[in-house]
């Protein structure tokens, strides 16, 4: 009983090694438009990478697009072979991009320079959130830009975003690169503060006018709007403001890497990868199309073909006859037959255009004098993919005649004829031939 334990356990763990899922990386980057291939160790970490890939067959091939900015690119991939893999399906933020189209239209007209000195006192913070606008504008149409930008890395994207809100100039401002969202609630509170500085200064104005009665009833018509332009300049940067901070909160979630698994089950997969413009991009084309081939190894493959053999029995094949002093001769008949036949081939699938391997077959010899059919069995080279052919040799297993009724070769009779004392036995040979592959592969 122990014994039997012992066994079935060396089964079931031999059983597990041979049946081992190898699993393999293949990384793509768009904005590089270069492939590395990987093989990955049994928790998923890269192993080693792999200069010239072949596959082990039923392994894992994870496949990741790098760097396909899904604000500008849909990705489509199709696994195409005995098993399609799901296609992968690109997302589009177009549609959110254009919904930030428009801020300049907010109904603020602003002339830095020309216009910060007629509106009295408190140009300086007419001039500051002028300039602050301006800047914010830049900024914003910037980052609009790079995320339709299909050649825009994530890491690119947001550099040029804090570089550029960076050139705005503050004491009370923190640094981007350190801390985004005190950056913009510190901005916030610096746009608020010149708010007051600009309405304290304009009720200063209106002090030092004298008019008591058209400073409660808010001032002169002049001065309204003045008040006006104020809330909605203010009101403007906080909408560029937000902007900018729910852009940056898209950035921050979206994928630029996607990640797509498939199982190879045959020999060869072709994975087509096609990247288009978003789909709501204004001018909607195709950016670039690649194509990926994935070999397999391992597995044995059986085809089945036509052949063509020559077999020879060598001195078990004899012709007999009588001579013409009444004794039975026999002539060694050693030369080649043609035949006809079908043959199955066998290998482990190495490559797709060499392979060894072992045949089988039947063959009915090109004969006047039919005796049966040959059985042919021996090693084998494979060549070629599809329209492949094999050359084959090996073992004969056929018909050959024998003297029968106890008649032997040099013996004295008085027959006329052997055709009644011959008998056919089955004796080994040898073959060499050509077998052609047209009925697929399996």
């Amino acid at each position: 009983m122990k014994y039997h334990n012992i066994l079935f356990f060396i089964a079931v763990n031999a059983f597990s090694f041979l049946s081992a899922q190898e699993s393999y990386k293949v990384v793509y980057d768009y904005q590089t438009d270069e492939i590395a291939y990987f093989q990955l160790s049994e928790n998923g970490e890269v192993k080693e990478e792999l200069q010239s890939p072949r596959f082990k067959r039923n392994s894992s091939v994870e496949l990741e697009l790098k760097n396909v900015n899904p604000f500008a690119v849909e990705a489509k991939v199709d696994f195409k072979g005995e098993n399609t893999g799901d296609k992968g399906t690109g997302f589009s933020f177009g549609s959110l991009l254009s919904g930030f189209g428009g801020l300049k239209d907010f109904g603020i007209q602003l002339n830095p320079g020309g216009n910060a000195k007629s509106r009295g006192a408190g140009a300086a913070g007419w001039s500051d959130a002028d300039d602050m606008a301006i800047r914010l504008d830049a900024v914003l149409e910037s980052l609009k830009s790079d995320m339709a930008n299909p050649n825009m890395t994530k890491e690119q994207i947001l550099q040029n975003l804090k570089e550029g809100l960076s050139e705005i100039k503050d004491p009370r401002l923190n640094n981007p690169n350190i801390n985004f969202y005190l950056f913009l609630s510190n901005l916030k509170a610096v746009v608020q503060s010149n708010k007051s500085e600009m309405l304290n200064a304009l009720e200063e104005l209106l002090k030092e006018s004298g008019d008591e009665t058209l400073i409660s009833r808010g001032a002169t018509s002049s001065s309204v709007l003045q008040r006006n332009e104020i809330e909605d300049l203010t009101a403007g940067l906080n909408l560029k403001i937000n902007s900018i901070s729910d852009l940056y909160a898209m950035l921050e979630k979206a994928e630029f890497e996607k990640v797509y698994h498939y199982n190879l089950a045959h020999d060869k997969t072709k994975v087509e990868l096609k990247f288009t413009t978003a789909e709501n991009s204004k001018d909607s084309k195709e950016l670039r199309e690649r194509e990926l081939k994935l070999m397999s190894k391992g597995g044995w493959k059986i085809d089945t073909g036509v052949t063509l053999p020559l077999t020879n029995f060598g001195s078990s094949s004899r012709d007999f006859y009588i001579d013409g002093n009444g004794i039975i001769q026999a002539d060694k008949n050693n030369n080649f037959t043609p035949n006809i036949g079908m043959m199955i081939n066998f290998y482990p699938y190495l490559s797709e255009h060499f392979n060894i391997g072992g045949s089988f077959g039947v063959a009915i010899p090109f004969s006047d004098d039919f005796k049966g059919i040959n059985f042919l069995l021996g090693p084998s080279v494979h060549i070629g993919g599809s329209n492949r052919f094999s050359v084959s040799g090996g073992i004969a297993f056929g018909p050959v005649k024998e003297l029968s009724r106890g008649l032997k070769t040099g013996s004295q009779t008085e027959l006329q004829s052997l055709d009644d004392y011959l008998k056919t036995v089955y004796d080994i040979g040898w073959f060499i031939g050509l077998s052609f592959n047209l009925f697929g592969t399996k």
